[in-house]
């Protein structure tokens, strides 16, 4: 047996595995980051990685003016209602027993081409072209979209041309009865209010021989009131339910009591 001398022979240090492993993971969250972040930040350059892309408006095409809503109105067959505007203009109206009436004033809409952008969301252009509201005038016309006498509101006219020019499209009539409803045949008169923020639009715009309906909307914030006299039944229709961004006032259909 040889003598234990008393030393030892220390095994190498581990190559530092740990160290490198952590440093390469550095690498590649920066390098990630840098790829979503420089489409976003410099859109100009052409640099497209996602495949999120925002649309966004692009060179001038036309500007038009149009007969934009102020105020979509319905009133309840046999009852009353008013609507008044709460932010800008001090704009009020009124109709009862059937009619519909929309306050509208003329304003310029620019139209733009439409580019799609890489974006963090996926919101590509649907249409060649957007539209923009670009100045107001203070040519107010109020117009009748239905006629009084009226049970629904089912016809309610969609657009009109008026003084040679034509109206933005919209959408107030009624179409089921998505949103309740009362009755009065108790012979209790009933009343109930609603609210607007912005009413959606389409943009009719002709260029190059084709003819296109571009989506936008229209800042109205309307307070309305109304009222139903004893002895009817009526379906309520509010024709931005399913856009909560698009509160709005309520379209009516009538039926008799038993």
């Amino acid at each position: 047996m040889q003598p234990n001398s008393g030393a030892s022979e220390n095994p190498p240090p581990p190559p530092p595995r740990r160290r490198g492993i952590w440093a390469l993971g550095i690498v590649i969250v920066a390098l990630v980051v840098l790829v979503i972040l420089l489409p976003v930040a410099f859109p100009q350059v052409g640099y497209r990685i996602l495949p999120s892309v925002t649309c966004r408006a692009g060179s001038l095409v036309a500007t038009e003016q149009y007969w934009t809503p102020e105020i979509l109105l319905n009133s309840p067959y046999r009852g009353e209602a008013w609507g008044n505007q709460t932010v800008g203009p001090n704009i009020e109206m009124g109709a009862d027993n059937g009619s519909a009436s929309g306050g509208f004033r003329l304003d310029t809409w620019s139209v733009y081409t439409a580019e799609n952008v890489s974006s963090l969301t996926n919101t590509p252009c649907s249409q060649p072209y957007v539209a923009q509201l670009t100045s107001t005038s203070g040519s107010f016309a109020s117009f009748p979209l239905l006629a009084g006498g009226s049970t629904s509101d089912a016809a309610e006219m969609t657009s009109f041309t008026h003084l040679g020019y034509q109206s933005l499209s919209f959408s107030n009539g009624y179409v089921n009865d998505n949103f309740g409803g009362t009755g009065t045949c108790s012979g209790l008169r009933y009343a109930t209010t609603a609210d607007s923020v912005s009413y959606p639009v389409g943009i009719p715009f002709t260029h190059a021989g084709q003819t296109f309906q571009l989506p936008g909307s229209v800042a109205s914030h309307v307070a309305y009131f109304y009222i139903f006299p004893g002895g009817g039944n009526w379906d309520f229709f509010n024709p931005q339910a399913a856009s909560p961004a698009y509160e709005g006032g309520l379209a009516f259909s009538y039926s008799s009591c038993p």
